[in-house]
């Protein structure tokens, strides 16, 4: 279940640990926006950090368009020297920016706030120890707000020693469906009816792969398989790599081929199958969010992780629902890893929304 806490940062120790309710995917601007707006009435700065630009970008949109009266800017790496750069910094230092949305470009220390009072950190498990190093440096006295649906080891062990107060949210939005979650063999017949399927019911499809290398591959396979299909690209080699995102959010896309630069946050209703290859080397954080870019309306949603083919396996054969029993009969025979087996079968085990037992 996703995770958030809200505590302040004091110069020698964590104070006033304060309870918040938490977040599931896409209710957390819901419950985020008020809070963010009655700090703005207040006169109060915030800053809303994320780890990729492309979740910060899907962020400032969010957050303009739910707040179209507030002066929200947007700091992304790479803009120090630009004009753009030195303008939003000048906005964030002379405080005329009520909330400021940004990347690790937030954490620079030519980056100076004003009255800041309330730090947003999404997706903290992507953050390493010398950004959280950092941000204890420049949220002194500040109110931090860190949101998670994968807390690290860290993150849990001071809720449980009492430094922070962890809240989760166990039930799931109106009309939302679980997601169903399937691991498979790779064939190419199925990854074409799973496609042509999502695309008959006007929805898109994500394609993940492990590396940048196989994505040529993957875009030649697909475009064999289906030729009406229009295919679309996203890793973090491409500069426009954001552009890509917005341009399939907007539906010029049918299938988006990417790494797992997708996997953080995305909130792209419309597109509601994935299929992740080879998952035995993505690990189980990564799945787990790589499984969470789908299922965000009310339609049903698939979860497809396709091991290779080529490899060999005992007991049945098919297509195989994620069943711990069929996994330990097949899943060891294919990977050699315990760990591998374990991940995919944590996901088909925590596949269902609200309270679990």
């Amino acid at each position: 279940m996703p995770y958030f806490a809200l505590y302040r940062i004091s110069d020698s120790e964590y104070e006033n640990d304060i309870a918040f309710p938490s977040m599931l995917e896409t209710c957390k601007n819901m419950i985020l926006l008020p809070l963010i707006i009655h700090l703005w009435i207040l006169l109060v700065r915030v800053a809303f950090l994320a780890p990729t630009t492309v979740l910060a970008a899907q962020h400032f949109r969010t957050v303009k368009e739910r707040m179209p009266g507030v002066h929200v800017e947007f700091l992304r790496g790479g803009t120090s020297q630009s004009a753009e750069g030195r303008r939003v910094r000048y906005a964030i230092e002379n405080g005329t920016a009520a909330v400021v949305v940004g990347t690790h470009a937030l954490l620079s220390k030519t980056v100076i706030f004003k009255k800041l009072e309330l730090l947003v950190v999404d997706e903290e498990q992507r953050f390493g120890v010398a950004q959280k190093e950092r941000l204890k440096a420049m949220a002194t006295g500040v109110d931090v707000l860190t949101l998670t649906a994968t807390p690290i080891p860290r993150t849990l062990q001071m809720s449980l020693s009492g430094i922070r107060d962890l809240s989760t949210l166990r039930t799931a939005p109106l009309g939302r469906k679980e997601i169903e979650t399937y691991v498979v063999k790779f064939e190419e017949e199925q990854v074409k009816k799973l496609i042509e399927r999502e695309m008959q019911r006007g929805g898109q499809t994500f394609f993940v792969v492990p590396r940048i290398a196989h994505i040529e591959k993957s875009i030649r396979k697909i475009s064999k398989l289906i030729p009406h299909a229009r295919v679309s690209v996203a890793h973090g080699r491409l500069k426009d790599v954001e552009d890509r995102i917005i341009d399939f959010a907007e539906g010029n896309a049918d299938v988006l081929v990417a790494t797992s630069v997708v996997e953080s946050g995305l909130d792209l209703p419309n597109a509601n199958t994935i299929i992740v290859t080879d998952p035995q080397i993505f690990g189980l954080s990564a799945l787990y969010q790589l499984r969470g870019r789908v299922g965000r309306s009310p339609r049903a949603a698939f979860a497809y992780f396709m091991y290779p083919a080529n490899t060999p396996m005992t007991g049945k054969s098919g297509a195989y629902v994620c069943h711990i029993f069929i996994l330990v009969d097949i899943l060891m025979t294919l990977f050699s890893s315990v760990d591998a087996l374990r991940r995919l079968q944590a996901l088909k085990e925590l596949s269902k929304l609200g309270r679990y037992k």
